[in-house]
Formats: C-alpha cells, sequence, structure tokens
C-alpha cells in the first residue's frame, strides 16, 4: 500500500519547477547571467531555431526527473536527478573554465587523460567561489526535497503500472538524442554552448565521429614510393605546447620580449601565422592534422581521432619510412595520454618516447622541461642511422598557469585584473621555451648534415574569456568570425642549415597544410598526397573547426563546398587507411 504524507500540492509544486530550476542551474555554470539569459531567450536575440535546442535541453531534463520519478518516487527520484544535473553543471563548469571549452561527449572517451591534465589545474579564486555555491545549492535542494517530500512504497502491481511510462519516456529521450546526433554540424561551432545550450551541446556532440562514406574506398590517395632518389636532409617538428607569439597577436605590452629569439631567427628564417582547430586541449587534433595532411573540420569536427582511430594510415611517418628515414616519436608525458601509444605504434614510428623513458629530467612547472626534451631529441639524432626524422610534441607550458615553476627571470604583462597572475606566468614559461630553443638551434648550427626543423605551437594557452573580451574589446557574444580566428592563431617557423625557398611560406595558413609547407619550402620531393594538398591549399588556404577562408577572401564560418568536398573525401580515404577488411 503506497504510504503518502506530504500535501499533494507542495509536491507537484516541487516536480514543476525542478527542471525549470536545474536548467536554470546548468546554464549559469555555463557562463550566463540570469539578465543576458532572459534577454538572450524572449528578446529576439535568439531565433525559433536556437531556442529549440534550448526547448530540446529542457525536455530532456524533464525526462530524466520523471523517469527517475517514476521509478523511484518523488524523493528520491528528484534528488538523484538534480544529483545528476549538478553533476553535469559543475563538470561543464570546471572544464570551461580550465580550458576555454565546453564539455563535450567526447570528453568520456578520454577521462584518464582529462583527469591526469585537469588535476594539473587549478581555479581562480572566483572559480572556487562559484563551485561552492554550487555544491552548496545542490545540498540545500537535497535537504529541502527530503524535508518536504515523504517516502513512498509501492506494491509489486503499483510498481510496474508506474514502470510503463517510464519506460515510455526514456525510450522518447533515446530516439531524441539519436536523432539529434545528426545535427552536430550544425552545433559543434565556436561557442556552440551558449548559444545552444549546455544540455544541447554535449548530448549533440556525441554525433560527433568517424562516419565514413561507402565510396571510402576509391579515395585512397596514391601512396609515397620514393625509396632511394632525391634530397633526403633530417627532418625535425617540434610542436611546442602553447607557443605563441602573444605579444604580437593581441599587441600586448610587456615589461621585455618574451621570445626575443624566436624574434631573432624570424628576420632570418621564413615564417608566419597557423590556424588550429583546437584552443588550450586536444593538441592530438592538431598533431593529427600535422602528421596526415588530414583536416579534422571535414571528417570528425576537430574530435580525438586518437581515440578511435588506432589504425595504420598514410601520413608522413610511412613517407619517411618509405624513405628510408630512421623515425622517432617522443611526447615526454604519459603514453596513454590521448592513446599515443597505440596510435604512434600503427602510424609506424621506428622508435618512442615518453615520460617515463626519460632519465633524470628536469621538471618545470610539474612537467618535463623542454630544455631535457631537446637533450633526449639530440641524443636519438646522435644514435641514428641518417637520415632521421622526428616528431616531437613537448609538455612544458601546459595550463594551468597558477605558477611559473620558480623561473627567476620573469616576464609580466602590462594587464589587471584576475587573468594576470597567469598570463604572466605563461609568459615567463614561454620565454623559458625560448631559452631551449636557442640551445636546440645552436647544436644544428654546427652539424655539417643537412637539417630542417618546424617549429609549430600547437594550440593557444588556457586563458580565460575576460582576456580575449580585453584584448579584443568586446563581449565574447559579439565576436565576429574575425575575432574569433585570433584565438586560433599559432606561431610557425621554418629553420635549415641550408638554404629554405622562402617565398613557398605563406603569412597564414592551417594544420593540416603544414607538411606540405615545410617539405616545399627545404625542397624535399614532395609525396603524391602532399601534391593533392597543395591544390586544396591554393584555394581553401585555412581551413578548421570554427573557420575558413577562401583564396583572396576573408574569414567564414566552415561551409563544405568546390574543391573541400573532393578534399573531404580523400581525407575519409586517409582515415580508412587500409587497415580495415
Amino acid at each position: 500500500m503506497m504510504q503518502y504524507k506530504t500535501k499533494p500540492s507542495v509536491t507537484r509544486i516541487m516536480n514543476l519547477l525542478s527542471p525549470i530550476i536545474w536548467l536554470l542551474y546548468i546554464e549559469l555554470l555555463n557562463g550566463w547571467t540570469l539578465p543576458k539569459l532572459f534577454r538572450y531567450w524572449f528578446s529576439g536575440e535568439a531565433d525559433w531555431f536556437i531556442l529549440a535546442f534550448y526547448v530540446f535541453g529542457f525536455l530532456l531534463l524533464c525526462g530524466v526527473f520523471f523517469v527517475l520519478r517514476r521509478l523511484l518516487g518523488e524523493r528520491i527520484g528528484n534528488i538523484a536527478a538534480a544529483t545528476i544535473s549538478a553533476v553535469f553543471g559543475i563538470t561543464n563548469f570546471c572544464v570551461l573554465t580550465i580550458t576555454g571549452q565546453p564539455f563535450v561527449f567526447s570528453d568520456l572517451k578520454i577521462a584518464g587523460t582529462a583527469f591526469s591534465v585537469l588535476s594539473a589545474q587549478s581555479l581562480s579564486k572566483g572559480g572556487v567561489l562559484t563551485l561552492t555555491c554550487a555544491v552548496l545549492f545542490w545540498l540545500g535542494y537535497c535537504i529541502a526535497v527530503w524535508l518536504m517530500t515523504a517516502k513512498q512504497v509501492y506494491e509489486a502491481k503499483q510498481y510496474l503500472l508506474r514502470l510503463v511510462p517510464a519506460i515510455l519516456a526514456a525510450n522518447l529521450m533515446y530516439f531524441g538524442v539519436l536523432f539529434s546526433a545528426d545535427l552536430a554540424d550544425v552545433v559543434l561551432l565556436f561557442d556552440g554552448h551558449h548559444k545552444y545550450g549546455a544540455i544541447a551541446h554535449f548530448v549533440i556532440s556525441g554525433g560527433v565521429g568517424l562516419d565514413f562514406p561507402e565510396d571510402v574506398k576509391d579515395y585512397l590517395p596514391q601512396k609515397d614510393t620514393d625509396t632511394v632518389s632525391g634530397f633526403k636532409p633530417n627532418v625535425i617538428i617540434i610542436m611546442n605546447e602553447a607557443f605563441l607569439d602573444l605579444q604580437q597577436t593581441f599587441n600586448l605590452k610587456c615589461n621585455k620580449d618574451a621570445i626575443p629569439f624566436f624574434h631573432q631567427l624570424c628576420k632570418k628564417y621564413p615564417h608566419g601565422i597557423s590556424y588550429s582547430s583546437v584552443r588550450g586541449n586536444n593538441t592530438c587534433s592538431t598533431e593529427f592534422e600535422l602528421l596526415s595532411g588530414v583536416s579534422t573540420a571535414l571528417t570528425a569536427k576537430g574530435a580525438t581521432i586518437y581515440e578511435s582511430n588506432a589504425v595504420p594510415m598514410q601520413t608522413l611517418v610511412s613517407a619517411m619510412n618509405a624513405r628510408g628515414y630512421e623515425t622517432v616519436g617522443i611526447h615526454p608525458y604519459y603514453r596513454t595520454g590521448y592513446n599515443r601509444d597505440a596510435v604512434y605504434n600503427a602510424l609506424g614510428f621506428d622508435k618512442t618516447y615518453f615520460m617515463d623513458d626519460f632519465e633524470d629530467a628536469e621538471y618545470i612547472h610539474g612537467f618535463i622541461s623542454d630544455r631535457s626534451n631537446y637533450e633526449t631529441l639530440i641524443e636519438c639524432y646522435e644514435s641514428s642511422s641518417a637520415p632521421f626524422f622526428c616528431f616531437n610534441v613537448t609538455m612544458q607550458n601546459h595550463a594551468g598557469y597558477d605558477n611559473d615553476g620558480g623561473l627567476a627571470d620573469k616576464v609580466t604583462a602590462d594587464v589587471h585584473g584576475e587573468v594576470k597572475a597567469p598570463l604572466d606566468n605563461y609568459l615567463t614559461l614561454l620565454h623559458e621555451s625560448d631559452k631551449a630553443l636557442e640551445s636546440l638551434i645552436s647544436y644544428f648550427e654546427t652539424e655539417k648534415a643537412p637539417t630542417v626543423i618546424l617549429f609549430v605551437g600547437d594550440h593557444q594557452p588556457m586563458l580565460g574569456k575576460s582576456f580575449y573580451e580585453e584584448q579584443i574589446g568586446k563581449l565574447l557574444d559579439e565576436f565576429s568570425v574575425e575575432d574569433v580566428s585570433r584565438m586560433y592563431e599559432v606561431s610557425f617557423l621554418i629553420w635549415a642549415n641550408f638554404p629554405l625557398i622562402s617565398e613557398c611560406v605563406p603569412a597564414e595558413t592551417s594544420m593540416n597544410y603544414l607538411q606540405d609547407i615545410l617539405f616545399e619550402t627545404a625542397g624535399i620531393a614532395k609525396t603524391p598526397w602532399m601534391e593533392q594538398i597543395a591544390d586544396y591549399r591554393k584555394a581553401y588556404p585555412v581551413v578548421t573547426v570554427n573557420f575558413m577562408r577562401e583564396d583572396g577572401g576573408g574569414f567564414v564560418p566552415l561551409t563544405v563546398q568546390g574543391k573541400l568536398e573532393l578534399y573531404q573525401k580523400y581525407c575519409y580515404g586517409i582515415l580508412w587507411g587500409g587497415g580495415r577488411t
């Protein structure tokens, strides 16, 4: 027999208000304020199409509350649904605050990597206060529900009758989620978590992934067969963690030049800006674009391909193997991070070095320093048989920037507020990277064997939105596509101890084109895939998840059209890789 002592009207009011309360809770943690959110909803800033996503998120939340109430009763059901909402909201808040990007479905696939990285970060005082208030609100809600509702006990027959609508509601939610997955191309754009709401954005991000077209086998690029002839210098690619000429990008005033040696090199060697598809994290997407010539914007929208596609593929590594190079991959962090150990093995590196392979390494800021990293690289080079190819992703300047590792040579920026401390720490770490780069170049300057080095950042550092708003002079939701592009700039430079063809280097490009630019600039015979990429590069000089640029035009949102459609087919062909049956 059901026992029910609380006034039905109280329970009905709580059941009605709970999904509304928790939708607002999640969106407040998603970076909105109530006045801005209501203005966005009700003053015409958001059209019906955008509001439909918020309605979808709200209905999904209602479904969670409804199902759990039917299964567990009003008291436990409300508390369980509120706990799920609070965990999602707080997780999104932490990821968004620390990385500058929202919590998406693919983060669940890399939970181990994400936890190891996020655990090394810290929130600002304001962030800690917000987090504390969020936890206290959840606790207060749970106490209120416990006091205002009575425990419900059902007979077996009654429970079965309640189970039927719960199952029907759960199935409706399931099919709604499946349908929404097809909308990933619409939602996963810059600031999509604000435009469409945290819940809808997260759910729809589950539709991101590799969906190979039926004719993928018809678009496998021609393999490289140059095993003997041609100029074969040593080729080294340094993807330096969060490296950016921040002073130039944002006209930032500092007490001194943070990267004087890099600027010295820029006077003599070809350099430019490369646009990344990610910001603050997901380095694996950047490195895959560079190694493969594949644009994740055309395939998995910047998702972590390493986690879902660890199969043999035609990449720069396989090309160098075919040409008789000894190929080495170096990353001074956990080998399991982003599944790199499995992926590097599938790509065909002869040797790999991860954090546990470094002995007596120097640590700065909690990570192996660039200097120790380069010392290991040089040791690999000295013990190799020529020619030598190395792909090296560094770690020293990884976020968070709550400290500068105790470095004595400080760089400080002329900014104020909560962003000053992390910004100064980042610039000081960047200054140390510049010194390490000088030691690496100094070594290879004395080498007789021809050597070319591509030095490039992977993405911008994890700096809060207040930094970008202050530097660009607008609120984030007012940014134009041109403004957004500045948030994805990184610096690159090509150095060599032999003459380079400088006119081959464009002022701006994107990560997927860098291998073609490197070979053309160094005078190395291109692979057939690089020759093909060069054609796409002429038509679309920049292609990223958040924007693109046609030849002679400005930045516009990504639209797959013209030659990009053909490029997309071949990108899928690369990803297919012949590693499947």
